[in-house]
C-alpha cells in the first residue's frame, strides 16, 4: 500500500530534492518524518556542507537548505558536480 510518506518522498525525488527542511531540523528522503509528525513549515530541501557555524549545526557540518533559498547557479552547479546535500546530525 502507497503511504503519505512514500507520495511525498517520491514528489520530493521527481523535483530534485533531498528531503525536506524547516529552521531547526531537516530529513532525507529515505527518512522523512523522525520527528513523528510533518509540519507546514517544512519545505523541499538540498543537502549542503555548512559554510559558518549556527545555533543548530556546526562549519563543515552537513545540513538541509530550502531549495528556494538556492539560486539557480547553486543548484546546477550541485548537480553538474553530483552533490547530495547532507542532514543535520
Amino acid at each position: 500500500m502507497t503511504t503519505v510518506r512514500d507520495i511525498v518522498a517520491a514528489h520530493l525525488r521527481a523535483i530534485g530534492a533531498d528531503g525536506l527542511c524547516r529552521e531547526d531540523c531537516g530529513c532525507a528522503t529515505a527518512n522523512l518524518f523522525p520527528c513523528a509528525s510533518c509540519s507546514d513549515q517544512c519545505v523541499p530541501a538540498r543537502r549542503v556542507v555548512a559554510t559558518e557555524d549556527s545555533d543548530f549545526h556546526s562549519k563543515g557540518d552537513e545540513i538541509f537548505v530550502p531549495m528556494a533559498a538556492m539560486t539557480e547557479n547553486e543548484q546546477a552547479v550541485m548537480a553538474d558536480e553530483g552533490l547530495s546535500c547532507p542532514q543535520k546530525r
